[in-house]
């Protein structure tokens, strides 16, 4: 089943799915499809961010209390989610993504969550294949798709490859995702 909706590559969708969660700041992921809608689950920190108290406050004054209270004991914690969009949520999410991108032509980090998986919806585009189930933990992305005779295949890219490989989009050279270098097929 090839997605039916504006955002009709892998690449978009699963860009918009990024940007979504990356709030979450995700230490694991997991995409799948369900029908028509993907499902991501995955396990985020809660990001502490300094208060406005602390903020507004002079140098010399934070480092007088940092000299007699040491620093803040706050830790991040950890929690559990589960998202699900269906195509009329991607559509909406990628059209506000549209209106906030402040430069278009800038090159995206990919050290970013949403870029790590537009890379891999690229691949699946190229492929022409269906997205059957994704992962993402800190040092690579592994994911399982249909080609379309039907067959399952799975392929795993660490963060260095996915870099490469969009220094060779972006650079305008063809791209190649099925190169023996870049990708480690199961």
């Amino acid at each position: 089943m090839k997605l039916r909706f504006v955002c009709e590559q892998y690449a978009c969708a699963l860009r918009v799915i990024g940007q979504d969660v990356a709030e979450l700041f995700p230490e694991s992921l997991t995409i799948e499809l369900s029908g028509d809608n993907f499902v991501a689950r995955g396990c985020g920190r809660t990001e502490l961010s300094p208060s406005k108290t602390n903020r507004e406050r002079g140098l010399t004054r934070k480092i007088w209390q940092r000299l007699t209270q040491g620093p803040p004991k706050a830790e991040p914690s950890s929690s559990t989610f589960t998202r699900t969009y269906s195509p009329d949520d991607i559509n909406k999410l990628d059209e506000m993504g549209r209106t906030r991108r402040a430069n278009p032509a800038q090159r995206p980090d990919l050290h970013s969550l949403p870029e790590r998986l537009r890379m891999i919806g690229r691949i699946m585009d190229e492929k022409n294949g269906e997205l059957v189930h994704l992962s993402q933990d800190g040092n690579s992305v592994t994911f399982r798709y249909r080609d379309t005779q039907g067959e399952i295949h799975s392929e795993e890219y660490s963060n260095l490859t996915l870099y490469k490989l969009q220094q060779e989009y972006y650079s305008g050279r063809r791209f190649h995702p099925g190169d023996p270098w870049q990708g480690t097929r199961r």
